[in-house]
């Protein structure tokens, strides 16, 4: 599976309820000199469940990239220790 497909199955399909915190995968694509770029939708529930986790930031925006960092962070060491034992 590739990169943006394991990042996007980490993501709702955007069917749940609005009530409950939810971030949808829209776009994205993978730029050799650029990197990463994608394209989130996300709910206020999806927000304020980031704040109550812990997450700070002056905007929306700012609290997803560090969630995205996190995540990005516990992949690479999933990999990291997978291949450790090949």
């Amino acid at each position: 599976m590739g990169i943006l497909k394991r990042i996007a199955s980490m993501f709702g399909d955007g069917q749940k309820p609005a009530e409950e915190p939810r971030v949808e995968w829209k776009s994205g694509s993978i730029d050799p000199i650029m990197g990463l770029s994608m394209e989130l939708d996300w709910n206020d529930e999806f927000i304020i469940y980031l704040r109550q986790s812990g997450y700070t930031g002056s905007s929306d925006e700012d609290i997803v990239q560090q969630w995205l960092s996190v995540i990005a962070k516990q992949q690479a060491e999933n990999l990291k220790d997978a291949n450790a034992f090949k």
